[in-house]
């Protein structure tokens, strides 16, 4: 028996939720992934993720759609949410993060160059800073000098 087959379940045959195929597309354009990229990386036929993207392919291998949420970063508990609607009424909370956490533990793009971990530092450092700073009449110019420190070193890097 296919292993794909064996995965499958009453809730598949169900078929997906509307909302399934918007948050694919939303993660996959976020990422900045073509479809064509999202076959490479996750061994899916761009046909069949537009079909998901689009509602129009109600039945999924269960394995393909894990390997396209891990490749675009979609927790496990919003996949399964999303795919197949609140189960039980039990809204699923996805976990807070900091800014921190969200701009190291991700991958994007700024000005069409990937964003390294140097440049995510200094983004971190500048966001804290706009927060840390008491932008008061005596604070605002020695505020506003440190940040532009921070964007020049930040745009001197990309």
């Amino acid at each position: 028996m296919n292993k794909d087959a064996e995965c499958l379940t009453e809730l598949d045959k169900e078929g997906l939720s509307e909302d399934f195929g918007k948050l694919i597309k939303e993660y996959r354009i976020a990422k900045g992934y073509s479809l064509a990229q999202l076959d490479k990386m996750a061994k899916v036929s761009p046909s069949y993720v537009s079909r998901i993207e689009r509602s129009l392919r109600n039945e999924v291998s269960f394995s393909k759609v894990l390997r396209i949420c891990f490749i675009l970063g979609i927790p496990y508990e919003l996949m399964i949410s999303k795919a197949f609607g609140e189960i039980d009424q039990v809204e699923i909370e996805r976990e807070k993060q900091s800014i921190k956490e969200i701009l190291l533990h991700n991958d994007f793009i700024v000005q069409g160059k990937t964003v390294d971990v140097e440049v995510k530092e200094i983004l971190i450092s500048l966001v804290n800073n706009l927060f840390e700073c008491t932008w008061d009449s005596k604070t605002k110019i020695h505020d506003l000098y440190q940040l532009s420190k921070k964007v020049e070193k930040i745009k001197g890097l990309l």
